[in-house]
């Protein structure tokens, strides 16, 4: 078996540092994609070429159940939690925590944050189907270019809540985070954060309330320009 292909989109220079990191795994990268559309186009093209396996990365059954284990995880810290929001690209993470969570736990509610432009789950959920959306949004880890169809079916039967954030929502948690956490993450990985911070999302008082901080893979002069409100 040859190494695992990750196909990505390329759109910008602060990619690099994610495909390198990619590529130190042992993987092959394949960016001649334009954007996160065409990244799936061109997985088609391949799985067809080479006959690999696809793994996708949020409509797989395993992989959902593989990220449910963060539901479980956080259960076991923290097993009155009231509201558990989760940040959201193509809403593999969010499902897998719902459905655990709602399992052990099915009064509390789950929220999906998402950006207000890449809103992939909140339109999906909307309109009851799998929708395309254009990613626009600064958090190119939440850019799904359209949400899975199995997450929308589970998120809709579960009671998942949907909710939007801006880009500067955004950019505050994550300087929020960076200051006041101490935690180094991704912009994307700020989402639920900005929920709580911006008030898109508010809990009643003595609820237990936790926000999912998840993904590091920032590019360091993003970082850097984000901190200082550039």
């Amino acid at each position: 078996m040859g190494p695992v292909l990750v196909v990505v989109p390329h759109v910008d220079p602060q990619d690099a540092l994610k495909m390198a990191a990619t590529r130190g795994y042992g993987a092959a990268v394949d960016d001649s994609a334009a954007g996160p559309a065409e990244a799936f186009e061109r997985l088609d093209e391949l799985l067809a070429e080479t006959g690999r396996t696809l793994v996708h990365p949020f409509e797989d059954a395993a992989v959902i159940a593989g990220q449910g284990t963060v539901g479980l995880e956080i259960l076991e810290d923290a097993p009155e939690a009231d509201v558990v929001l989760v940040p959201v690209g193509g809403g593999g993470l969010v499902t897998g925590i719902a459905v655990a969570v709602k399992a052990l736990r099915p009064g509390a509610r789950v929220v999906a944050v998402e950006p207000d432009l890449s809103p992939a789950l909140h339109d999906g959920l909307r309109a009851g189907r799998s929708v395309p959306v254009t990613p626009r949004s600064a958090a190119d880890a939440l850019s799904a270019p359209f949400a899975g169809e199995r997450c929308i079916a589970l998120c809709t039967e579960l009671g998942v809540e949907s909710t939007l954030v801006s880009e500067d929502d955004l950019a505050e948690a994550f300087r929020w985070l960076y200051a006041r956490m101490k935690l180094a993450c991704e912009l994307g990985a700020a989402a639920a954060t900005a929920a709580l911070l911006s008030g898109k999302v508010v809990a009643e008082p003595g609820q237990t309330v936790v926000a999912v901080v998840s993904g590091g893979n920032i590019d360091p002069r993003q970082a850097a320009a984000t901190l200082v409100g550039r």
